[in-house]
């Protein structure tokens, strides 16, 4: 993955919100996720290891909010208490996923991610109370919904070998596992004949 210009003003500055445990990864050999933080991280501060950190899957993680200008100021992960990041089915098929970060998804974020998704052709996935749910076009739908079905049949290890060897090496921050048979798809049809 390459990185991209981070957008001018914007900084971490006492952000750590992608290093508390609301993404999984493994650090120096170390757990994080599922509400364990990384052992580096001085919460609000930032880490303690900075210039050792590793390349995967501290330097390569991109949260969405420092690098892409449309989304807006106030979603800053440590005022929003929401990660917000791109993620990659396979080589093709990219998406937008929210991730709470210490609350729930505000109503008003989620009404902007969904404008935002419809009018610029963006997959988005994100979590309300254990349920993943999620809008985009559909390659993306069919492709999630593949996965889940495979899943469902008792082969998720194939599949997994499948994924990893698409998705590029540096998408390495994943949010804790979800449970697929917990999804629901948004039928993007429904929405368009809802939308002005």
């Amino acid at each position: 993955m390459i990185n991209l210009p981070i957008v001018e003003g914007r900084s971490c500055d006492g952000c750590t919100k992608c290093c508390e445990g609301y993404l999984a990864g493994e650090i120096q050999g170390k757990q994080m996720g599922f509400g364990k933080p990384c052992f580096l991280i001085e919460i609000g501060k930032g880490c303690n290891d900075y210039e050792n950190r590793p390349e995967i899957p501290c330097k390569a993680f991109q949260c969405e909010w420092l690098i892409n200008e449309s989304i807006p100021e106030d979603l800053k992960p440590s005022t929003s208490n929401l990660i917000i990041s791109r993620r990659f089915l396979n080589e093709k098929i990219s998406y937008i996923e929210f991730v709470e970060a210490g609350s729930k998804l505000d109503s008003e974020v989620l009404s902007w991610a969904i404008e935002n998704s419809l009018a610029n052709d963006v997959n988005i996935v994100w979590t309300i109370a254990g349920n993943v749910y999620w809008l985009g076009d559909d390659e993306f739908c069919d492709a999630i919904e593949n996965m889940i079905d495979m899943q469902s049949k008792g082969i998720e290890e194939i599949k997994k070998e499948q994924e990893q060897s698409q998705i590029n090496q540096f998408a390495s921050f994943y949010p804790p596992k979800y449970d697929p048979m917990q999804s629901t798809k948004i039928d993007l049809t429904k929405f368009n004949e809802n939308t002005p």
